[in-house]
């Protein structure tokens, strides 16, 4: 995914962009804004993600065990536990209740 400036006539320049292994091209920390000021914040040099509001993970994901396939950062979760990649194939989890 490749965002660019306002196209100048013909001319549209590259600012950056999420490359298929999941890395940023680009310098610099770049928000996406939507109408109601929800914020996205990708900071390209540190590879962080700040979101403004609220966090929604749209489908449920269990890991297979503790030791199943994940990349350190990953979160999943399922009706009784949020989970954690901790490291390269390495879960954490904690449970979850209604309060």
């Amino acid at each position: 995914i490749s965002f660019y400036t306002q196209p100048t006539g013909d001319v549209a320049t590259k600012r950056w962009s999420i490359l298929s292994n999941g890395t940023f091209e680009g310098t610099g920390a770049r928000t996406i804004q939507t109408t109601s000021n929800n914020l996205l914040t990708l900071n390209g040099g540190t590879g962080g993600v700040s979101i403004g509001d609220k966090l929604i993970l749209t489908t449920s994901s269990t890991p297979a065990s503790a030791g199943a396939t994940g990349v350190a950062g990953t979160v999943a979760w399922d009706a009784n536990y949020i989970y954690v990649c901790s490291a390269t194939n390495t879960w954490l989890r904690a449970a979850i209740a209604t309060w």
